[in-house]
């Protein structure tokens, strides 16, 4: 069974030992009249998630990912 409460979706830890709290979500893009490209629609995170220093993990459609680095929400 999954838990899709959960804050975190995945771990990772880097060779030097850094571990990265990840929530994923899918990169999607928000296209408003009168700009001349799409914006990303930014995902808020939730209290817990900004407490555990979790970042969110866009994944685009051809699998590319970007991590963020958040500043205060």
């Amino acid at each position: 069974m999954i838990n899709h409460d959960s804050p975190i979706d995945l771990v990772a830890v880097g060779q030097d030992g850094e571990v990265l709290l990840l929530d994923s979500k899918a990169d999607n893009m928000r296209v408003n009249k009168g700009r001349n490209s799409p914006s990303r629609i930014y995902r808020l995170r939730s209290e817990l998630q900004k407490k555990l220093g979790v970042r969110i993990a866009y994944v685009k459609a051809d699998g590319t990912v970007s991590i963020t680095k958040h500043h205060e929400d």
